[in-house]
C-alpha cells in the first residue's frame, strides 16, 4: 500500500482500510503450533481504532476446539490479562506490504461460523519496514509525522495553497535540526530532516510529548515515517477520539509569530534533555492533564501530588534539612529523653524529629526560594491546597470561595510548569498562572541542570 496524501486523510477521519491476502497471528510466549490465518482487513473504526478482521477456515471440530483453547486461553476478572494469550501479527496487503504488529488479543473477539471463525481486534498499531532507494543518501534522516486535531502554532512561513497563500508553517532549528511543522485544517503535518546520528526513531515519541506541553492537550502521533540508515519504517497508530482532551493551561504563549522564540526555545530544551521518551517530567504532566478532563478537585489534588513526584525525583538532593537543623533535632531528641513526660508524648515527639530529618519536599522548595527562583508564596499556596486536597476540605460553591480555589490550583499547576522549565534549562518569556491576568515574564537561564548533575 503506497501511502500518499489521499489515504493519509482518509487516516486523518478515520476511513482508512487495508485489504489483506493473508492476516497470521502466532502467540508471542508459547510455540504449541496453532496459528490464526486467513484473508481479511485492516481499518479504522469511527472511534480511531485500528481493527483486524479476517476468516480462518479449520477442517474438523477438534481444530476448532484446539484454536479455540488456544486462542481464548485462561484469565481472571481483576488480573493482568497473561502474556502467553497475546499473539503477534504479520499481514500481507494486495500490493505486498507487510504490516507487523505486537499484543494482539484474540480473547472476546472469536466468532464461530460454518467451516471456520471470524477473528476481530483492536490493535494499538502496525508497521511496515522497507529498505531505502539506493540513490538516497543513508547519512541524512528523515522523519514525517502526522498529528490529527487543531492546534494552535506560532507560523512564522507563508505557504502556497490552492487558491490562496496562508501563514500556516512553522520552522524550528534544534540542535542542528530543522523541524518543520504545517497547519491543516484538522492535522498538523511534521518533517524533520537531519543527519542519521541527531534525527532518531525516538524523536517522534519526544516531539509529540513536548508538542503536548505547549499545546496543553495531547497530541497523538496517528502516523509516522522514519528513513534512516538502510530502511524506513511506517508506523500507523491507533486513536481513541472519545477521549477527553480539552486543553489545559500551558507553560509557553505560542499564538502568533511574536512568540517563536521562546517556542522554539522550549522545544529544543526540552529534546535535549529528554533522551529517552516518557520522561518523568512528561509523565506527570500527563497525570495532570488527565485529572482536568475530571474536574477541579481531581486535579487540585492530582498537581500537588505531581509537584512532590518531580521533587523527589529531579531535586532528592534539596529534600533533606540543612546540617544546622540536623544538629539541632538530634539535640532535641536528647533532651527530650530528661524531660518527665508521659512516654507515648515523647515517642510522638522523637519520630517526628526523626522524621524531620528525613527530609521533605518542602525543604527542595526552599532552597529554590533561597536561590531566587521560586516565590515563597508559591511554596505557601502549594502547602494550603494540599492539606485541602489530601484531607477532605470541603469546597464551598460561591463564587468567591471558588475563585481562591482556582486560584490555589493555578499556583500549584505554574509551581509545576517552573519546576519542569529550569530543569530543562529553559530561557525565554513564560506564562506566568499564579498571577492575575496570566502575564508573560521573562526566565533567564538558571543553567540549574549543571547545579542538579553536581549536587
Amino acid at each position: 500500500m503506497k501511502i500518499n496524501n489521499e489515504v493519509l486523510e482518509s487516516l486523518v477521519v478515520s476511513r482508512c482500510k487495508i485489504e489483506c491476502i493473508q492476516i497470521e497471528l502466532s502467540p508471542k510466549e508459547r510455540d504449541d503450533g496453532v496459528k490464526l490465518a486467513g484473508p481479511g482487513s485492516i481499518r479504522q473504526n469511527d472511534d480511531g481504532e485500528i481493527v483486524v478482521k479476517f476468516y480462518h477456515s479449520f477442517e474438523d471440530d477438534n481444530e476448532l476446539y484446539e484454536t479455540w483453547k488456544a486462542a481464548t486461553g485462561e484469565s481472571h476478572p481483576g488480573e493482568i490479562m497473561p502474556k502467553d494469550l497475546y499473539f503477534s501479527m504479520e499481514a500481507i496487503d494486495m500490493e505486498g506490504t507487510i504490516w507487523k504488529a505486537d499484543d494482539v488479543r484474540v480473547q472476546g473477539h472469536f466468532s464461530t461460523q460454518v467451516n471456520g471463525v471470524i477473528v476481530e481486534s483492536s490493535i494499538r498499531n502496525i508497521s511496515s519496514v522497507k529498505e531505502r532507494a539506493s540513490g538516497v543518501d543513508h547519512a541524512k534522516s528523515f522523519l514525517r509525522t502526522i498529528i490529527p486535531g487543531s492546534h494552535v502554532l506560532p507560523c512564522n512561513e507563508w505557504e502556497e495553497m490552492t487558491n490562496k497563500k496562508t501563514r500556516s508553517k512553522c520552522r524550528v532549528q534544534c540542535s542542528g535540526v530543522e523541524i518543520i511543522l504545517m497547519i491543516r485544517d484538522n492535522f498538523v503535518i511534521i518533517e524533520v530532516n537531519g543527519q542519521s546520528a541527531t534525527v532518531e526513531e525516538s524523536l517522534v515519541i519526544r516531539l509529540s510529548e513536548a508538542l503536548s506541553i505547549i499545546q496543553g492537550k495531547l497530541c497523538h502521533v496517528l502516523y509516522s515515517s522514519y528513513c534512516g540508515g538502510e530502511v524506513c519504517t511506517t508506523t500507523i497508530s491507533s486513536i481513541n477520539r472519545k477521549e477527553p482532551n480539552d486543553p489545559i493551561a500551558s507553560p509557553i504563549k505560542h499564538r502568533d509569530p511574536l512568540d517563536h522564540a521562546s517556542f522554539q526555545t522550549f522545544l529544543q530544551c526540552y529534546l535535549e534533555a529528554t533522551s529517552k521518551p516518557h520522561d518523568v517530567f512528561y509523565e506527570y504532566w500527563h497525570r495532570i492533564n488527565r485529572s482536568w478532563q475530571g474536574g477541579l478537585e481531581i486535579a487540585a489534588l492530582t498537581v500537588t501530588t505531581a509537584v512532590e513526584g518531580i521533587i523527589k525525583d529531579r531535586f532528592s538532593d534539596y529534600i533533606k534539612p540543612d546540617t544546622d537543623f540536623q544538629e539541632q533535632a538530634e539535640s532535641a531528641k536528647e533532651a527530650i529523653q530528661a524531660v518527665e513526660i508521659g512516654d507515648r508524648i515523647r515517642e510522638y515527639i522523637s519520630s517526628s524529629l526523626g522524621n524531620a530529618c528525613k527530609g521533605s519536599p518542602k525543604n527542595a522548595l526552599r532552597y529554590l526560594e533561597n536561590k531566587g527562583i521560586i516565590d515563597k508564596s508559591l511554596i505557601k499556596s502549594w502547602n494550603i491546597l494540599r492539606n485541602k486536597a489530601t484531607h477532605a476540605d470541603s469546597l464551598e460553591f460561591n463564587e468567591l470561595e471558588l475563585q481562591k480555589y482556582l486560584d490555589l490550583v493555578f499556583s500549584c499547576h505554574h509551581l509545576f510548569n517552573i519546576l519542569l522549565l529550569i530543569s530543562i534549562d529553559f530561557s525565554g518569556y513564560y506564562t506566568n498562572l499564579s498571577k492575575k491576568g496570566w502575564p508573560q515574564e521573562l526566565m533567564a537561564n538558571t543553567d540549574f541542570s549543571k547545579d542538579l548533575q553536581g549536587a
